[in-house]
C-alpha cells in the first residue's frame, strides 16, 4: 500500500477508535435556594430542559444537618417532592412540588437538602454524544421564628491548614461567601471567594484556610445572606 493511501486510513481508524466527545447536560433548577417564612410548608421547584432531547430527572430530599464541622445528609420522609421522576421533553419545563408535611411549626428552623439528579437514558443511541450528567443541590429551610443567627468564630492550626470553625447558637442559619481573615494591621491573611458554606442553627461548621504566621487583633469579613459581615476572631 502506498504512503499516499496509508495516511488518510490511518486518521479514519483514530477517529472511529476515539471515545465520543463529551457534552454539558443542560438542566436547570430555579430557585437555586428556598427559604420559606414562618408557616409556609409548600414551595415549587422548576425544571428547565434546555436540550434537544428528552431528559430523566429524580428529585429527593434529605434533611441536613451538621456534626462534627462537617455537613449530614440523612434520608427523610417528612418532606417530599411530587413527582420524584419526572421526563421533560426538549425546550420544555416541569414543576416539582416540595411538601413539608408536619403542620405543626418546627421547633427551629428546620433545613434539607434537594438533590436533584439527571439521569441515564434508558437506551443507549449509536453514535450519541457522552453526556455528563447533572446535579444540583439545592438548600430548604423551613423557619420556626423570626429568630437571627447568632455566631461567634473561632481559629484553629491543624497541620498545615487553619481551620475556622463558626458556631451558630440562634434560630436561623447563616449563609457565608466572599470569608477574609485579616490581621490588626490590615493585612488580608487568608481569603476564600464565592460560596463558603452555611453555618446551621444549633451547629458547628468548620471550614479549613490556609496557614499564616500568627497575628493579633483578627477579625474576619465576608458576605452573608443578611448582609456583609465583620466580626471578631478568637484563636487558640
Amino acid at each position: 500500500m502506498s504512503r499516499r493511501l496509508l495516511a488518510p486510513l490511518i486518521l479514519l481508524l483514530a477517529s472511529a477508535l476515539a471515545p465520543p466527545a463529551a457534552e454539558a447536560s443542560t438542566l436547570r433548577v430555579s430557585p437555586v435556594s428556598l427559604d420559606l417564612p414562618t408557616g409556609q410548608n409548600a414551595a415549587i421547584l422548576t425544571l428547565f430542559n434546555d436540550d434537544a432531547a428528552l431528559l430523566n430527572v429524580q428529585v429527593r430530599v434529605f434533611r441536613w444537618r451538621q456534626v462534627d464541622g462537617k455537613d449530614l445528609l440523612e434520608p427523610t420522609t417528612g418532606v417530599v417532592a411530587s413527582p420524584p421522576i419526572a421526563a421533560i421533553a426538549a425546550g420544555a419545563q416541569r414543576t416539582v412540588r416540595v411538601v413539608r408535611l408536619d403542620p405543626k411549626l418546627p421547633e427551629k428552623q428546620e433545613a434539607y437538602r434537594l438533590i436533584v439528579d439527571e439521569l441515564p437514558p434508558t437506551v443507549s443511541q449509536p453514535g450519541r454524544q457522552v453526556t455528563l450528567l447533572m446535579r444540583h443541590s439545592i438548600p430548604l429551610f423551613f423557619a420556626a421564628t423570626p429568630d437571627k443567627a447568632r455566631v461567634t468564630w473561632r481559629l484553629a492550626p491543624s497541620g498545615a491548614v487553619e481551620t475556622l470553625s463558626v458556631t451558630n447558637t440562634g434560630g436561623r442559619h447563616l449563609r457565608v461567601s466572599n470569608l477574609r481573615v485579616i490581621s490588626g494591621s490590615g493585612q488580608v491573611l487568608a481569603e476564600r471567594k464565592g460560596l463558603v458554606g452555611y453555618a446551621l442553627p444549633g451547629s458547628t461548621m468548620a471550614w479549613p484556610l490556609d496557614a499564616f504566621p500568627p497575628s493579633t487583633g483578627l477579625h474576619l469579613t465576608a458576605d452573608t445572606d443578611i448582609g456583609p459581615l465583620d466580626a471578631p476572631v478568637a484563636g487558640d
